[in-house]
């Protein structure tokens, strides 16, 4: 947070005061010291009010001078001379008013001397001024840069985990829409109308979100749910579906549509190819302050794999989605593997930091086999 102005000011005026409080305790205490203690103290009383007083021009000056946007060296030079300026005026008012006032006939003596020796120490007393000012405007100017920073990083980052969640939602329909072509093709009303409801159901239920990138799992598990029971209707008994969540795991937070794509990829890589279709097995934990999510289908696995290759990073636009996700909203604090087990199929492990939750006290809702 920037500090306001008007706050900057209270400050250095507060500095000010202290200062000429511990000012005025020195006075008293040297002026033991003297003969004269009358002339003395109206000397160093008007001294320390006149600098008080100069205080307040010499930070307008600074305010002024502060919006020219000048270097450093010119700033500190103006400021230092008009510093000066202002310095040899309290000076020269405290020597008037011990000339006028004071005992002493030689200290009622003007001299120009003791004007620019008085003006010295104004000046370094009127310097501080500056530089305190000048100092925290310098402070001001970083913290408000920060914060526009902040600010437009914060953008950036929501403007680009939009674009990535909202490239999921057409992904997702056109390979819908293909399904539902190829049943029409092959004279499946049925199954094709099947479909359209329930990809009507997904659809209502995505675009009725208030947004948010983060949804709590029961959330995201009934929207896994509706994409699931679409490619029931297209698989049939080809495909099983086994959900394993416990129950504390479903009021945490995660983020929007985080498992659907990677589903769909399972079902698309490892499912659909298999003549005999197979399994998709999707497990929830906490462990500590994490959140375990296992994907794990029997498909045909790392042998026959049509997106990934030793050595080689060339995914799925799901996959590489997600990946990008995880890395805005969780960064270094989250982890997505993919490993395929010697005896086929496929397991996407997901670590979450398990930052928030919310209460969930409902049942995990079971998908029944069309």
């Amino acid at each position: 947070m920037s500090i306001p102005v008007m706050r900057l000011t209270y400050r250095l005026w507060f500095l000010l005061l202290v200062g000429s409080l511990l000012l005025a305790f020195g006075i008293a205490k040297a002026s033991m010291a003297f003969d004269d203690i009358y002339s003395y103290l109206i000397y160093r009383a008007v001294f320390t009010v006149s600098c008080f007083c100069a205080a307040w021009p010499v930070m307008k000056f600074c305010r002024w001078l502060w919006h020219f946007n000048l270097n450093a060296w010119r700033t500190g030079l103006i400021a230092a001379c008009t510093a000066y300026v202002f310095g040899m005026l309290c000076s020269l008012c405290a020597l008037l008013a011990q000339v006028a006032f004071g005992d002493d006939l030689y200290m009622r003596k003007f001299e120009w001397t003791h004007a620019f020796n008085g003006a010295y120490f104004a000046w370094f007393v009127l310097c501080a001024v500056c530089a305190a000012y000048f100092g925290l405007r310098q402070y001001q100017a970083l913290q408000q840069e920060r914060h526009r920073l902040f600010v437009a990083n914060a953008l950036a980052r929501e403007a680009e985990l939009r674009a990535l969640r909202y490239q999921l939602q057409p992904h997702f329909l056109f390979n819908t829409l293909n399904a539902i072509s190829t049943l029409v093709r092959e004279g499946d009303s049925r199954s094709a109308t099947r479909m359209i409801t329930r990809l009507a159901e997904f659809l209502r239920a995505t675009l009725e979100g208030n947004g948010a990138h983060e949804v709590t799992l029961e959330e995201e598990v009934a929207l896994t749910r509706h994409y699931l029971e679409i490619e029931k209707v297209r698989f049939g008994t080809r495909l099983d579906i086994d959900l394993q969540i416990d129950v504390d795991a479903l009021r945490l937070r995660v983020p929007n549509l985080l498992l659907q794509p990677l589903v769909e990829n399972a079902i698309r890589h490892g499912i659909a190819p298999s003549t005999h279709g197979g399994k998709i097995t999707i497990r929830a934990q906490r462990d500590h302050d994490m959140l375990c999510i296992l994907i794990i289908d029997n498909g045909l696995g790392y042998s026959q794999h049509d997106a990934t290759r030793l050595g080689e990073t060339k995914v799925g636009i799901g996959l590489e989605n997600t990946r990008a996700r995880l890395d805005r909203l969780y960064p270094q604090r989250h982890r997505l593997e993919i490993s395929y087990p010697e005896i086929g199929g496929c397991i996407v492990s997901i670590e979450l930091p398990c930052d928030a939750h919310l209460p969930a006290d409902h049942e995990l809702p079971q998908i029944e086999n069309a």
